[in-house]
């Protein structure tokens, strides 16, 4: 007993306090006060022994030290970092996205075609000359007119000729008595045979001579040959035309040809009586139409083939000489993929396109057909339906995170 405090240890018998130091003396004694304060009826207070309360308050949740406030006070820092990481690896996240902007795979009706040059020309026309030398004494149609073939064109002085014409006729019938006087002297013997071969030739060569000035004598009236507008002329009422110089142009309209040089590579896609649609820089978009005639047999200097297309032009718009387009169609498909030209990128191995899904884009390699203006027929790999990335594709590579600014079915703003 030392300062009222027993340092050693309390045999007496039922003593609560045996074997018990001075520290837990003083916490036995606090905690009979505590219960003291609690309801006494609970049972739970019976079954709590010394031992247990005294390992109660030596469990690490009841045990205070100094450092458990800074580890809460670190912990109350690096939250925050924490969750301003996260945030910053989604912002990164948001800046490797590449804005781009998607069509709509969709499937159409096409006609692959060729726009081939080509010029109106005359499929029937005529250029008709003098045949014999004279004065023009008239010409029976103004330029612009309508003539029918038969019809007199033009005719030349016929005076001279007609003069020449009475003195083969005087020749010939003088002939003609000859050859008859030297029969009946033959007859009786008093012509030789020389004689009678003599007249007889005589008689031949001026009825040739009167059938060769009658010939001439109709020469000087030409007549059309064809029907169709003169288009031309080349000399006047009184000019002097010479044998073989052109008087009259004669052009029919009611049926022209249009003419295109159709390269050698796409002779193989024009058949017997295919139809080809003709603009005519004259009449804009207007559509004529024409059925094809034939290909001419050798090509031109430029390694193209004359194409002849027969066109009916009875309203007589379309005249020789006009710039015309034709069109070709060297195939038909139903369901054509078609998308845009630019939307397709050159590399390394071959033709590539991108397409959207789940926000990544995926590299399609693609195989492409015919060209359609600003268009171009995917023949194999991409599908109806598929998100085409058409803008921002140049940036992107397989499976980079995109962010659509517009997408199928959406306009341009």
């Amino acid at each position: 007993m030392k300062n009222g405090i027993s340092w050693g240890r309390r045999s007496g018998k039922g003593d609560p306090h045996a074997g018990l130091g001075c520290r837990d003396v003083a916490n036995e004694e606090k905690m009979k006060d505590d219960r003291k304060g609690m309801n006494r009826s609970d049972p739970r207070l019976d079954r709590i022994s010394p031992a247990h309360e005294r390992y109660h308050r030596m469990s690490p949740a009841n045990v205070r030290f100094p450092g458990r406030g800074l580890l809460l006070l670190l912990l109350f820092l690096l939250l925050p970092a924490c969750r301003e990481e996260k945030a910053v690896k989604r912002i990164v996240q948001k800046v490797q996205e590449v804005p781009v902007e998607t069509r709509c795979v969709e499937t159409t009706h096409l006609e692959d075609t060729l726009a081939l040059e080509a010029e109106v020309t005359a499929d029937e026309s005529a250029r008709v000359a003098a045949e014999i030398p004279g004065r023009i004494e008239r010409i029976a149609f103004r330029k612009g007119a309508w003539v029918e073939k038969g019809k007199i064109l033009f005719e030349i002085d016929r005076r001279a000729i007609e003069a020449q014409v009475k003195q083969a006729e005087v020749q010939f019938d003088h002939a003609e008595r000859e050859l008859k006087r030297t029969r009946r002297l033959h007859a009786k013997k008093l012509a030789t045979d020389q004689q009678l071969s003599a007249a007889q030739a005589a008689r031949d060569s001026a009825e040739a001579a009167l059938e060769l000035i009658r010939v001439t004598l109709d020469k000087s009236t030409v007549e059309s040959p064809i029907s169709g507008i003169v288009d031309t002329r080349f000399l006047n009422v009184g000019e002097y035309a010479q044998p073989g110089q052109p008087v009259l142009d004669i052009v029919n309209l009611d049926e022209l040809v249009v003419v295109a040089e159709l390269p050698e590579r796409e002779v193989p896609h024009v058949h017997p009586d295919q139809r080809f649609d003709i603009r005519v820089d004259a009449f804009g978009d207007e559509v004529f139409s024409g059925v094809f005639r034939r290909v001419g047999v050798q090509a031109n200097p430029n390694r193209t083939f004359p194409l002849e297309i027969v066109v009916e032009n009875r309203d007589r718009r379309l005249r020789p000489g006009m710039r015309a387009e034709v069109t070709l169609v060297r195939g038909v498909y139903d369901d054509a993929v078609l998308i845009p030209r630019d939307a397709v990128l050159d590399e390394f191995d071959g033709k590539v396109s991108f397409v959207e899904v789940g926000g990544r884009a995926h590299r399609r390699t693609v195989t492409l057909g015919p060209r359609s203006g600003d268009q171009v027929v995917v023949l194999d790999g991409l599908l109806p339906g598929e998100h085409l990335i058409v803008a921002g594709h140049r940036k992107l590579a397989d499976q980079t995170p995109v962010l659509v600014k517009r997408g199928c079915g959406e306009t341009k703003r």
